[in-house]
């Protein structure tokens, strides 16, 4: 799983699900890839759709409706952006334990859950993490 460090409020220093905000009309989907390229670098596809999380965001607790994807890397380097002061990629379920926003450590939870579902586990190497199916 790659994660960003955030490098602004809220949540600065804190660890993040890599994504954003939708710009006006903009399909959900699209949007993603939009926000995944720009915060790492990373060209992706749509795997499945995992969840919908409903949250809130900044000091205003403005509502947010959080969707959120599998992916898989189609190409590019992996850089961080603007936003994000670090990228790291983690196990499926061992994570640090500062992860930003509460629906970020559902979705993490989650995420371990379709992993466990589908008897997939993944071997992380630098910058090439490798999806491999279990055999009886």
């Amino acid at each position: 799983m790659l994660l960003g460090k955030r490098r602004i409020n809220p949540s600065k220093g804190k660890w993040d699900i890599i994504g954003g905000f939708l710009e006006d009309g903009e399909h959900p989907e699209a949007g993603m890839k939009r926000e995944v390229l720009e915060e790492s670098g990373l060209r992706v596809r749509v795997i499945d759709r995992l969840d919908f999380i409903m949250d809130t965001y900044g000091a205003e607790k403005e509502s947010t409706l959080n969707i959120t994807y599998i992916v898989k890397i189609r190409s590019g380097k992996m850089k961080p952006g603007d936003d994000i002061s670090e990228l790291r990629w983690f196990s499926i379920g061992k994570y640090p334990k500062n992860i930003a926003f509460k629906n970020g450590k559902q979705m993490l939870r989650d995420l371990k859950r379709w992993y466990s579902k589908r008897n997939i586990y993944v071997r992380s190497f630098p910058h090439s993490p490798r999806i491999k199916k279990l055999r009886n």
